[in-house]
């Protein structure tokens, strides 16, 4: 029988948004997946949302946007 590990980025949740910036690659990438997913102006859950950048972009992006996380930190 094998154990199953999720991971835990509580440790990690001071820094997160430092070891993953919002640099041009994230911009990028966020941006594809607004492009693709026809993000724009809709209602969107975020679940394992983090730090909440990605909800944050698309609230500005006239988005209502809820985020879910189940890390505390």
């Amino acid at each position: 029988m094998s154990s199953t590990r999720r991971p835990d980025f509580g440790a990690l949740a001071e820094i997160y948004d430092e070891l993953r910036p919002a640099d041009a690659n994230w911009w990028e990438l966020f941006e594809l997946l607004v492009r693709e997913a026809d993000l724009v102006g809709r209602r969107v859950l975020d679940v394992g949302c983090g730090t909440g950048r990605a909800a944050a972009a698309l609230t500005e992006r006239g988005g209502r946007v809820w985020g879910v996380e189940p890390s505390p930190e």
